[in-house]
């Protein structure tokens, strides 16, 4: 395998070499890949992305959803909505704390980039997804459900105005009671 800094390609905004390791790399390394094709916009990385919203790895998905919403190329609305509905339950384990939980979810990354993206199949997904919530997954600290709220309220206030993700320093300060 190939030995990728993903800050040095970020740097070089090498969109290739980022796809590259958002494909051959491990986990973490294609998480990050992700993040950096988010931060680059590039138009370039779309189908890269869309196939990274269904890694086995809730990390890279979410990242991948993130991503797509940054870039805001309608081409992902689809995808996202597929992923917005994926209630296939995988097992995370996150380290430090070695806790299983099946509950962290990627679907409120692809609500709030449905939410950055817009347009009328976007909301009409956000709306059909809204009616019928009863989920429990969460999104760095906002229920699947309270995700698809936010970005509905956000594209209405701001017409698809870009939703900050919420950070996971921001998660786990909110997890463990730092943080309202």
């Amino acid at each position: 395998m190939t030995d990728f800094s993903v800050q040095d390609l970020l740097e070089a905004k090498d969109v290739t070499g980022l796809l590259q390791a958002l494909e051959e790399g491990d986990s973490l390394c294609r998480e990050m890949a992700a993040r950096a094709l988010g931060k680059l916009s590039d138009r370039g990385a779309v189908d890269g992305l869309i196939v990274a919203l269904a890694n086995k790895n809730m990390d890279v998905r979410v990242a991948a959803a993130v991503a797509l919403g940054e870039i805001g190329d309608s081409r992902a609305v689809g995808p996202l909505v597929e992923a917005l509905n994926d209630t296939t339950n995988y097992q995370v384990i996150k380290v430090p704390l070695r806790v299983p939980s099946s509950n962290i979810d990627a679907r409120g990354g692809a609500a709030l980039a449905l939410g950055k993206i817009g347009g009328d199949a976007a909301i009409e997904a956000l709306q059909a997804f809204s009616e019928s919530a009863g989920e429990t997954g969460v999104y760095f600290g906002l229920s699947v459900a309270e995700a698809v709220q936010k970005a509905l309220a956000e594209m209405e206030a701001g017409a698809g105005e870009a939703v900050d993700a919420p950070s996971r320093a921001g998660f786990f300060a909110r997890w463990f009671g730092r943080q309202k």
